[in-house]
């Protein structure tokens, strides 16, 4: 099943960026299609796994409900977690829209447990934005993760912060 996320990964970025940088730096990958194009077949592999936040306190808040996406890794879905998403550095052009064609998305189960089929033997991030509120506050942590494949694997990962 591969859907279209449109720009979760773009807002999972944003919104967990505590402080950005007061200018943009430029992006050193470009998009490359020729990288995604076995991530459009079916494969023989499965991706099982949970997604949940730990939280200060011991609280912990599942990804019930929640979108997961699975991301092809290749040196532009890298550039993008490492310098966007772990360094917090504010790239420019933004996210490449293409990439939403790769990105094969489905729906945490009420305990955050996910299955995705049919995947392509390689590598893959895996993203789900996780909502909670506290005092009427809402609060968007994006919990990752990352895993790798061979044909007729199946891999169970646990997607966190």
């Amino acid at each position: 099943m591969i859907t279209r996320p449109s720009t979760l990964l773009i807002v999972a970025l944003l919104l967990c960026s505590c402080v950005a940088p007061r200018y943009a730096a430029p992006r050193l990958q470009t998009f490359n299609e020729a990288d995604y194009r076995s991530s459009l077949e079916d494969g023989t592999a499965t991706v099982i796994g949970e997604a949940f936040l730990t939280i200060p306190g011991g609280g912990v808040h599942p990804g019930a409900g929640r979108l997961v996406q699975l991301i092809p890794v290749t040196p532009y879905t890298t550039e993008v977690f490492e310098r966007q998403f772990r360094d917090r550095e504010r790239l420019t052009p933004r996210v490449e829209k293409r990439l939403d064609r790769y990105v094969r998305v489905i729906n945490a189960d009420s305990r955050g447990e996910f299955r995705f089929e049919h995947v392509p033997a390689g590598s893959y991030y895996l993203v789900c934005l996780i909502l909670w509120e506290v005092d009427y506050e809402e609060t968007r942590v994006a919990a990752v993760g990352r895993v790798t494949v061979g044909e007729g694997e199946q891999k169970r990962v646990v997607v966190t912060r």
